[in-house]
């Protein structure tokens, strides 16, 4: 029986861990030579490297800063040339800074790379790569359901970024249409990778906050990949898929900000209602915000988080 991607060629970004060498992994059982780029993880990348070609692919690893224009040229075409071609792009990398817009001590360099890679690397990537690919072709732009919910501060940044890919999928549908190219958006909610890991307090609170009870696992993002770049997807373009385990269907557990972090505060089974209580910020039964101080306690749930280094796996 003939694999789903039997010789295609496949590009993938910020391949060498997480979401992106679940993908690569897949790939390769489909039957589909890969190359993935990478950063920082070098031993990683070439570790997977020799995994994948144990499946009977070829596959590469290359080094390229997605925030460099430059070296995102050269990676297409190093991909481009040594292959002949690209059938399938996955616009995976990407990169995170947070910050409130009234922070006086913003990360603005921070936010500049985060807006480079984020955005300025999908569209640079995907620009150099287009000539190498051929009708039937196939564009996967990996974003987050933080494009269409926060519940935390310090994100917009982010979620702007993830939003743009919305914009790109939808346009770029429509420009390579004409030659069959299609292209298509995967949205994850929490997905349990090293950065963000399944088993920690905070975890267990979105966990409760899913209509499945539970963190996604790269191989679930990866399955959903390589259906859209098979040819059972070849009428699929422009669309949005979101993969969050009901998150957004489950939707806000309160009808207010002030309930939805007394709900997440409850959840993580933090020292930070006690803290509250003590301050007389809330009532003694965690059920309603003593209201002329509301704000005060929004801002001290939140510095617990970022002192406890939760915050970013709320993040999706």
């Amino acid at each position: 029986m003939q694999k789903k991607l039997e010789n295609k060629i496949a590009l993938i970004t910020g391949g060498s861990r997480g979401i992106g060498a679940a993908i690569a992994r897949r790939f390769a059982e489909e039957g589909c030579h890969v190359a993935i780029s990478f950063l920082s993880s070098k031993e990683k990348a070439y570790s997977l490297v020799k995994e994948l070609e144990q499946k009977g692919i070829q596959a590469m690893a290359l080094q390229a800063d997605q925030a460099d224009p430059v070296q995102i040229e050269k990676l297409v075409q190093k991909v481009g040339e040594h292959f002949g071609r690209i059938d399938i792009l996955v616009n995976n990398a990407g990169t995170f800074s947070g910050g409130t817009i009234d922070d006086p001590d913003l990360d603005v360099e921070g936010l500049s790379r985060q807006l480079a890679v984020n955005v300025g690397g999908v569209f640079a990537t995907t620009r150099a790569a287009v000539p190498y690919i051929r009708e039937e072709g196939r564009i996967i732009n990996i974003g987050s359901i933080s494009a269409e919910r926060l519940t935390v501060p310090g994100a917009a940044d982010y979620a702007a970024t993830k939003a743009a890919l919305v914009g790109y999928t939808h346009g770029w549908a429509r420009d390579l249409g004409s030659k069959n190219i299609t292209v298509n958006l995967i949205q994850p909610g929490s997905i349990d990778t090293d950065l963000n890991p399944d088993n920690t307090k905070f975890a267990e609170a979105v966990k409760q906050s899913t209509a499945l009870k539970r963190y996604g696992q790269p191989e679930e993002i990866a399955s959903a990949v390589a259906f859209l770049a098979s040819q059972e997807a070849a009428y699929i373009t422009g669309s949005v898929l979101t993969i969050d385990g009901g998150l957004l269907a489950k939707g806000r557990p309160g009808s207010n900000p002030e309930a939805l972090i007394l709900h997440y505060a409850a959840s993580w089974k933090l020292e930070i209602l006690e803290t509250l209580k003590k301050k007389r910020l809330i009532d003694g039964r965690h059920s309603r915000w003593l209201r002329p101080k509301a704000g005060m306690a929004f801002t001290l749930v939140v510095g617990a988080l970022f002192e406890t280094q939760l915050l970013p796996g709320c993040l999706c």
